[in-house]
């Protein structure tokens, strides 16, 4: 089976993407899941039992995550805020940037 998560997040014009999520938020419940973006996840309030490639680590309001792109991973929120964000290397490190040496 394979987990991998359909959505490219971030585009060659920001290759970065951010997303608050809360009890309303249609992915609350984090399904089991990879990409290959490396994300940063934050717990604003409430906590998060966050398994990375099955390893649980409980986190609470002020803990950071960095997943690294191709973690398998899911959440389970418990009256819980949470900010990921979403770094896609491969468009931030394309050949003719404006940050690159010609």
């Amino acid at each position: 089976m394979d987990n991998r998560e359909q959505i490219v997040h971030g585009d060659e014009g920001l290759p970065i993407a951010v997303y608050d999520v809360t009890p309303a938020h249609i992915r609350y419940h984090m399904n089991v899941h990879w990409h290959p973006e490396h994300e940063i996840l934050h717990v604003r309030r409430g906590s998060l039992c966050l398994r990375l490639n099955d390893v649980c680590y409980e986190l609470h309001a002020g803990d950071v995550m960095f997943l690294p792109g191709g973690a398998i991973h899911s959440g389970e929120p418990e009256c819980c805020d949470y900010t990921c964000v979403l770094v896609n290397l491969p468009l931030l490190m394309k050949t003719g940037d404006a940050c690159m040496e010609l």
